[in-house]
C-alpha cells in the first residue's frame, strides 16, 4: 500500500467534511452531498453508519480497493473524532485569546 497517497486521502477527505463549531454539527461529502448536518453527539453511532458510503465513496472517487478504504477509514474516524472530542477546548482557547 503507498501509505503516503493514502494519508492524502485522508487529508482531502478531511477537508471537505463540514464542522461548525460554533453549533457542534458536522456533514460529510461522502453522504448526501452535505445536506445532512450530524451533531457531535451522534458521531459514534453515525460512523458506523456511513462507513458503506463512505468505503463507495473511495472507491469511486480515489480507485481505493478495500484494504485501502479501510485502512482510510480507521485514519478518517481517529481524526474527526479527535476533531470533535477536542471541540470545546478549541472553542475555550478561541474565547480567551480573541
Amino acid at each position: 500500500m503507498d501509505y503516503k497517497f493514502l494519508d492524502k486521502v485522508v487529508d482531502q477527505i478531511i477537508s471537505e467534511t463540514r464542522i461548525n463549531y460554533r453549533i457542534d454539527l458536522l456533514s460529510f461529502p461522502f453522504r448526501n452531498v452535505y445536506k445532512e448536518w450530524v451533531p457531535f453527539d451522534f458521531i459514534q453511532q453515525l460512523l458506523q453508519s456511513v462507513m458503506v458510503s463512505f468505503k463507495k465513496h473511495c472507491r469511486e472517487v480515489y480507485s481505493l480497493n478495500e484494504e485501502e478504504s479501510d485502512y482510510v477509514w480507521g485514519e478518517y474516524v481517529m481524526n474527526i473524532r479527535h476533531l470533535t472530542i477536542h471541540s470545546d477546548k478549541r472553542s475555550f482557547k478561541r474565547k480567551n485569546n480573541g
